[in-house]
């Protein structure tokens, strides 16, 4: 089910960066973005550009995104719900929201038929 939703975030053209929870943005873009999706870790869904791992070109990428208005949202139970950060655990994905949001995998990769697609073209 990772690779799963590993593959629709990529298809859509975004890409997750693994956190550790109190990294700051460019040290989380320097070990480059995820191959692979762990259980109880943070991810960060930043656009996918091929110099995956320069910080100049993400910043424009996003510069880019928000001049557009294309940002990581997905509709679940009819809400708008972010994906700037997102925890998988065993039994749900957790988006880092405002509100506690649990959301089961096959919903989750249903919902990310919603997630707007981004690129730069």
């Amino acid at each position: 089910m990772l690779n799963d939703i590993l593959d629709k975030f990529s298809s859509k053209g975004w890409a997750l960066y693994e956190s550790h929870g109190s990294d700051k943005v460019p040290d989380i873009i320097l070990r480059d973005k995820t191959t692979s999706l762990g259980f109880g870790k943070l991810y960060f869904t930043l656009p996918s550009i091929s110099q995956s791992k320069d910080i100049e070109e993400i910043k424009n990428a996003v510069r880019y995104m928000s001049a557009n208005e294309l940002f990581p949202i997905i509709r679940y139970n009819e809400k708008s719900i972010p994906l700037t950060v997102t925890r998988f655990d065993k039994n749900f994905v957790r988006p880092v929201y405002l509100l506690p949001v649990e959301i089961p995998y096959d919903s989750f990769l249903q919902s990310l038929d919603t997630l707007p697609v981004f690129s730069m073209d």
